[in-house]
């Protein structure tokens, strides 16, 4: 008779191999040092069937550093599905680490959706690795045991120039919305902080390009475009001068200033006109709802891209009411909405609720309902026929 001994080390060595696998980024803008907020998508398919037991694991290489909360990326024909309650995708190292997922037969694809940080040096990233297993642990790669692993999962290439330090909250008139319309002119103003070594100064510029496929570089009768910076540590107005470029993909503003910018010190920048028609002052912006990415040059060594957001019709009203306001205790809030456009069935409406103000924490990421990221809570729709489903979402993104 013979005898096998098998070890948690063999059982690695016997792992099945994954397929189909890439890491690839979401959006159009090129990998820069230090960007955060980075898109990604991990992509693979199992050789291996996954238990609902069991977990994955996507280590990140040295210098990518990853956010919490991914998710399975079902549009885009992720087959992962919750389990029990939903999938939990928590930071374990420097990696992913994704559980309480429903039982998948081998031969299905996976697809991973986050973001993270990137590297603050240039050139390829190590490898990616991905595991599934057949356990959970607190230290997985420790104590898993393996069914499927690939350890050279794709790089990343990062660009020498660094990431302008660009305040996203901001995309026109500071805490104003942009929302579709057909002459949609307003100034486009952008908060940053340059760490260009000696600052930006004339010749150096500050380039903005913005997609053809929604702005345009036509003013209204009258209008005259210019330019100019404000430095934030005492509002002092900065004079600059204006170049329009137009190319084929996109828009760009060529923003060169009168007196040097500090590195290390906080600008606004400002585009907008002067002497327009009917106090319609600015460019002109999309007319159409949708995400439109600008990207931001300083001085040809720093470059950063951010997604600008053109919001759909306002509702005709909306008004919120809470019933308690007692510290610490628990609340009822009322949402009164009339929408000026019918929300067809299995279309979605956000409710966001802030937690954090001014730096102070408001609340708990769960509201202090005790439930996870992306968990269904309970919710009540009056006059609505059929009742709508509402699930609690942590991040400042939504999926």
């Amino acid at each position: 008779m013979t005898t096998y001994s098998i070890s948690a080390t063999t059982s690695g060595d016997i792992s099945g191999a994954l397929s189909g696998v890439s890491v690839t980024t979401v959006d159009t803008g090129v990998l820069v040092k230090n960007r955060k907020n980075t898109e990604l998508l991990v992509t693979f398919t199992i050789t291996t069937a996954l238990p609902e037991t069991g977990s994955i694991l996507i280590k990140f290489p040295t210098g990518v550093t990853p956010d919490p909360h991914c998710r399975s990326a079902q549009s885009a024909n992720s087959k992962l599905a919750d389990g029990t309650g939903v999938i939990a995708c928590e930071l374990q190292g420097n990696a992913w680490y994704i559980t309480n997922f429903a039982a998948l037969a081998a031969s299905n694809e996976i697809v991973i959706y986050g973001t993270a940080t990137l590297p603050s040096t240039a050139g390829a990233t190590g490898e990616f690795e991905i595991y599934t297993y057949g356990n959970q642990d607190s230290d997985i790669l420790t104590n898993g045991e393996v069914l499927d692993k690939e350890l050279t999962a794709g790089t990343l290439t990062i660009g020498t120039t660094a990431t302008m330090s660009i305040d996203t909250t901001l995309t026109s008139y500071p805490q104003q919305i942009i929302r579709a319309a057909a002459s949609n002119y307003h100034p486009l103003t952008f908060d940053f902080t340059t760490q260009v070594a000696g600052g930006i100064t004339s010749p150096n510029t500050i380039q903005i390009r913005v997609p053809l496929t929604g702005f345009s570089n036509s003013l209204l009768n009258g209008g005259t475009l210019y330019c100019y910076f404000i430095r934030l540590t005492d509002y002092t107005n900065l004079p600059c001068s204006i170049v329009t470029l137009t190319v084929p993909s996109y828009l760009e503003y060529a923003l060169t200033p009168s007196v040097t910018l500090a590195a290390g010190t906080a600008y606004r920048g400002v585009i907008t006109t002067k002497w327009a028609t009917n106090g319609n002052d600015g460019i002109l912006f999309p007319s159409t709802a949708g995400v439109y990415e600008i990207v931001y040059i300083a001085a040809s060594t720093e470059k950063t891209s951010y997604p600008l957001e053109v919001y759909p019709a306002a509702f005709e009203s909306v008004a919120f009411n809470a019933y308690i306001f007692e510290m610490g205790a628990e609340n009822l809030i009322d949402v009164y909405l009339k929408v000026s456009t019918a929300i067809p069935t299995n279309e979605v409406i956000v409710v966001e609720i802030p937690v954090v103000q001014n730096g102070t924490n408001l609340f708990a990421n769960d509201l202090g309902t005790g439930l996870y990221d992306q968990q269904s809570i309970a919710c009540d729709n009056i006059l609505t026929n059929p009742a709508a489903t509402c699930k609690l979402i942590y991040s400042f993104l939504f999926f």
